[in-house]
């Protein structure tokens, strides 16, 4: 599906939070991936999501940059 195919008015954040909730249900399949998935993310400093996703938005974009040219 083309981008360009969607609806121009969308739920786009609403669409990205439940397509992360859903990716995140796929690592809760058992007791002991729940127990390893808490231990890790007790153990990370605070926004660290963000900051990484921030960081993997600037080389998508740097990415994209390199393609387009």
């Amino acid at each position: 599906m083309k981008l360009a195919t969607l609806p121009r008015k969308r739920h786009d954040l609403h669409l990205l939070h439940s397509m992360g909730f859903e990716a995140a249900n796929a690592h809760w399949g058992s007791e002991n991936a729940i127990r390893k998935i808490k231990k890790d993310l007790d153990k990370r400093p605070g926004k660290w999501l963000g900051k990484a996703a921030a960081k993997m938005a600037a080389a998508l974009r740097d990415d994209w940059k390199v393609w387009n040219r």
